[in-house]
């Protein structure tokens, strides 16, 4: 499964919040964040819609429904396209049926209780963008706006212009209501500080060049890698262990144990596997992976493809912007230089 998402995202990684000043440089690096180049704050700040609080105000009638949607075109089109084949009378009256589902107004309520404002969130988009536009000073700011949808996304970046974001997704499992089919160890990642990464993750898409004839395990690694140093790059205050979705035992097991998992991948032959169900093993969700060991966490193949990212950046000098265009993958392997200690 690679990063490539381009509506929903399902959520793969536990993320902590971005905390610091948008003006970091490397002499000047806050406690706990990477040395990142200076920024400029944005020109135009971004803010959060929220545009559960304004549906939720409305009168049930079709008519208010109506108008409601009228006034919010630009999320209604991204919106229907989770539902696909329902004509106008017909998505009318499902939006004006969820201004009375009581299932939907517990979340609703919940999501008011637990989350609150979303101003911290709204300071990491600003940061998090920043960054953006220093490295890609042509990217567009998308719209933010965040909805109840019943678990129709976490997460939705339809195009570059907007952000949709289904705030019942990030309250970590402690709601009444999950996500269906999502187990436990992935919904305790979903909290509030998981927001702003899972966008970039989505943002990345836009530069993340991959060969697609490349099926190998390695370029989906490499691929994976990018998105990750991608998001260490916009967010340089975020951990590793956040970004890349692992608690702080199995971040320890990960790192201590690096040069022996790398010995696993070679061992195997795992880097030009090509079968689907035999890469999944290590690039997909799984609480463990015993064919490593009982405490290797799942997804290792992508803590790999990152390492391997960073070692490329620190051989070749090349930027951000340098390494988010490579597409070949044997190119980045093989000029990493790669050797965990």
């Amino acid at each position: 499964m690679y990063p490539k998402r381009p509506v929903a995202l399902l959520t793969y990684f536990l993320f902590l919040a971005l905390a610091g000043t948008l003006l970091i440089s490397c002499n000047s690096t806050p406690k706990g964040c990477k040395e990142a180049p200076e920024v400029q704050p944005l020109t135009k700040p971004i803010t959060i819609e929220r545009l559960d609080q304004s549906f939720w105000q409305q009168d049930t009638t079709l008519t208010a429904t109506a108008n409601w949607l009228g006034q919010h075109i630009d999320f209604v089109d991204k919106y229907r396209k989770s539902f696909p084949g329902q004509d106008d009378s017909t998505f009318l009256a499902y939006i004006a049926g969820m201004r009375k589902d009581k299932y939907l107004d517990t979340m609703r309520r919940e999501t008011a209780q637990m989350l609150g404002e979303l101003k911290d969130v709204e300071a990491a988009y600003n940061d998090a963008f920043a960054y953006v536009k220093y490295y890609y000073p042509t990217a567009p700011i998308p719209a933010i706006k965040a909805f109840v949808t019943g678990f129709s996304f976490d997460v939705s970046m339809a195009d570059s212009t907007l952000v949709m974001i289904g705030l019942e997704s990030f309250l970590a499992g402690k709601g009444h209501y999950t996500p269906p089919m999502m187990p436990m160890y992935m919904m305790r990642r979903l909290k509030r500080t998981a927001i702003v990464p899972l966008t970039m993750m989505a943002v990345s898409n836009r530069y993340n060049k991959r060969d697609i004839l490349d099926a190998t395990l390695t370029a989906d690694m490499i691929t994976w890698g990018k998105t990750y140093y991608f998001i260490e790059k916009t967010m340089p205050c975020t951990p590793d262990s956040a970004i890349i979705g692992f608690t702080p035992a199995q971040m320890d097991f990960v790192t201590a144990n690096e040069k022996q998992i790398y010995g696993h991948f070679i061992q195997q032959k795992l880097f030009f596997i090509t079968n689907h169900l035999d890469k999944r093993r290590y690039v997909d969700e799984r609480p463990l992976i015993p064919e490593i060991s009982e405490k290797c966490p799942g997804r290792v193949a992508r803590y790999l493809g990152w390492q391997i990212v960073r070692a490329y950046a620190k051989s070749s000098g090349k930027s951000l912007q340098e390494i988010m265009a490579e597409s070949n993958a044997q190119t980045i392997f093989n000029k990493a230089q790669y050797k965990p200690a």
